[in-house]
């Protein structure tokens, strides 16, 4: 199977297909679209971090994996983590749920 990678750097662009995703993602709370969205504009955008939105497609253009970073700059170092900064505890990607059944196969 070959992959398709976006990489988005604003939630704005990124919310449609995130949307899209979340009726067919495994994924927790902390996860969904209005719960992020609401984090940063009340937290992430007054600490200066940047969303980095990884999102990977199947060749046919299926969402499969969704990686909610964001990109903190200190002083002396760039630091790529999961969006939440500490008030989430899911640290994982928004899973395509036949994705994650292709992957439980025994081969």
């Amino acid at each position: 199977m070959d992959y398709n990678i976006m990489i988005y750097t604003s939630l704005n662009e990124v919310e449609t297909d995130w949307r899209r995703f979340e009726r067919n993602g495994k994924m927790h709370p902390f996860q969904c679209f209005d719960w992020v969205s609401t984090w940063y504009k009340t937290i992430g955008k007054k600490e200066h971090i940047n969303p980095y939105i990884v999102m990977i497609f199947s060749d046919t253009g299926d969402p499969l994996l969704l990686f909610p970073f964001e990109i903190l700059k200190t002083k002396y170092l760039t630091i790529l983590t999961f969006l939440g900064k500490g008030l989430t505890d899911y640290n994982a990607p928004i899973i395509s749920k036949r994705f994650l059944r292709s992957l439980d196969r025994d081969s």
